[in-house]
């Protein structure tokens, strides 16, 4: 499914990694760790996980229109019709923060990493405007984390039409979903030296990988990717 998921990381001292739960009622493919990727907007352009008014918008295929857009544009600006994604990330992103902040009340919050699995689908590292476009999209949502009020369609605005939001950032970096999917693996507690393949079908493509694991020089683990792909097969798309 097009469903998102959240991973904290904590400090270089533990290298422990926690993955958030999603929010009760939330919960996609009935996995306690994966999140519905939608949100409602209220009258008064808020934005929630949860309907209060019969009368709100109901944002529900995220990941697949901001993808279309993608393909139908030629440019990497943001519109109005990406706000909906945009606030999503930006509650998802604060939800997963404030899980950690209350259940590591004794741990320390500096050095925390945060890792969502949005599932924005490409194939490699090569920038394309739609890779662009969602960088741009990440560049608001970090914005956003900073600002100590609701999150509103005018308050996201706000934040797109400032220039200083898209200067290069060295606080987030977007790594594509399969290569993502393969270095996890390899710095887990699962691995052993030997070859692997990976297949994921997912809601909006299928996803497959071939690589080894094999100690290098100096005993560093080295991943030797023989192939790797990313068709548009996913459930929601056919």
């Amino acid at each position: 499914s097009t469903s998102s998921k959240a991973v904290v990381r904590l400090p270089y001292e533990s290298f422990e990694t926690v993955a958030v739960p999603a929010i009760p009622g939330l919960e996609a493919d009935k996995n306690p760790y994966y999140a519905s990727s939608h949100i409602f907007q209220n009258s008064n352009g808020e934005f929630s996980f949860f309907s209060k008014d019969c009368k709100d918008m109901f944002y529900h295929s995220l990941k697949l229109d901001f993808l279309l857009r993608c393909e139908e544009s030629d440019s990497s600006d943001l519109s109005a019709w990406d706000i909906p994604l945009i606030a999503f990330l930006t509650l998802f992103v604060k939800q997963a923060l404030g899980w950690f902040s209350d259940n590591y009340k004794g741990r320390s919050k500096e050095n925390i990493n945060t890792f969502i699995s949005f599932g924005f689908p490409a194939k490699n590292f090569t920038q394309t405007l739609g890779q662009q476009k969602f960088y741009n999209v990440c560049a608001v949502v970090l914005k956003m984390l900073y600002k100590d009020h609701s999150v509103g369609k005018m308050q996201i605005e706000d934040v797109m039409t400032d220039p200083s939001t898209f200067e290069v950032s060295k606080s987030f970096k977007i790594v594509p979903e399969l290569i993502g999917a393969v270095s996890g693996f390899a710095n887990s507690n699962q691995r052993e030296l030997r070859d692997y393949f990976i297949l994921d079908a997912g809601g909006l493509t299928l996803d497959y990988a071939m690589f080894s694991l094999r100690v290098g020089e100096k005993e560093n683990l080295n991943i030797g990717l023989a192939s790797c792909g990313s068709e548009r097969l996913g459930a929601e798309v056919y």
